[in-house]
């Protein structure tokens, strides 16, 4: 299995290589890979700790090949090529349809991607994109389906709303051990984890709890939910972290709920589209088929 594995891994690390090295340049090999660019230099980089060599040299907006890095191209583009059209070939016959899903980054790692092996499994005729936001990007035109956080509905032709966001204080394990016989007055001797786009957040909690806001010791601003959650789980401070999204961190006992007040936030995830959901052609039956999954996965009324 760990031979498998590693032969999967090189295949990766020679086909990324050899895009990146026609194109000279990570990002337009990520695109061609459906990847992000810095899988694409991952996959290079083991490929290079595997054969013992650096393959390109890295400029700060550019790329080029080393000498070991233009004899290694010459010998695997014909064979790559080759292996390349024929998937090619495979991927565009007429029953495989392509769907693109736009979501947050979050809620991509932690509801999303777990989940998907089932609709994988019963719809393999369907070769899905997911591709991650933040939020403040805007919704892509390219994508058949977006899954947004909104506090009002989204103007698309169809939206469906799947639930809402609530908010729990939490801290790591260690942390908790200090904390679990204190009472949130003593949050003004706390560092507090705040997301950028949610700063007065903790203001919030403390007015629904009838409690005096508090000034904290220190506050810590990161500008990723991951990041946030990956924050408190190092015990680096105390954070509101959000429900239902995080849950499995709370299962596996990752984070720790710290005092029993709540907040429930204004914002709700939506799933929508601006495109027909009828079951008329390959891709509207497909795009129904992906719309009905997400809403039965992940609506509270599902």
């Amino acid at each position: 299995m760990k031979f498998a594995r590693s032969q999967a891994m090189q295949y990766r690390g020679i086909r990324a290589f050899c895009i990146a090295a026609e194109q000279l340049s990570f990002k337009l090999a990520a695109d061609e890979l459906a990847v992000t660019p810095s899988a694409v230099s991952h996959q290079i980089r083991d490929l290079e700790a595997y054969l013992g060599c650096t393959l390109f040299v890295r400029g700060t907006r550019s790329i080029s090949l080393t000498l070991e890095g233009q004899r290694l191209y010459m010998d695997l583009r014909e064979p790559v090529e080759k292996v390349n059209a024929a998937v090619k070939r495979l991927k565009t016959l007429p029953n495989r349809v392509p769907l693109r899903i736009e979501m947050p980054a979050f809620f991509t790692s932690e509801l999303f991607l777990p989940r998907m092996s089932d609709f994988s499994q019963c719809n393999q005729h369907i070769d899905l994109r997911i591709e991650t936001t933040a939020p403040s990007d805007p919704e892509s035109r390219r994508a058949n389906l977006h899954i947004v956080l909104s506090n009002k509905r989204p103007p698309a032709l169809c939206a469906k709303r799947l639930f809402r966001i609530r908010y729990q204080p939490a801290c790591s394990r260690d942390l908790y051990a200090e904390w679990r016989d204190k009472t949130p007055q003593d949050l003004n001797g706390a560092t507090l984890l705040v997301h950028e786009s949610r700063p007065d957040a903790w203001q919030q909690w403390f007015v629904d709890a009838d409690l005096v806001v508090q000034t904290p010791r220190q506050t810590i601003t990161v500008d990723s939910m991951y990041g946030l959650a990956r924050a408190t789980q190092q015990g680096a401070g105390i954070a509101l972290i959000p429900l239902p999204v995080s849950q499995q961190w709370f299962d596996k006992k990752e984070l720790i709920a710290l005092f029993d007040n709540q907040i429930t936030g204004s914002d709700y995830y939506w799933l929508t589209t601006n495109e027909p959901l009828t079951d008329g052609s390959a891709v509207e039956s497909a795009l129904a088929t992906l719309w009905n999954w997400v809403v039965s996965e992940f609506s509270d009324d599902g």
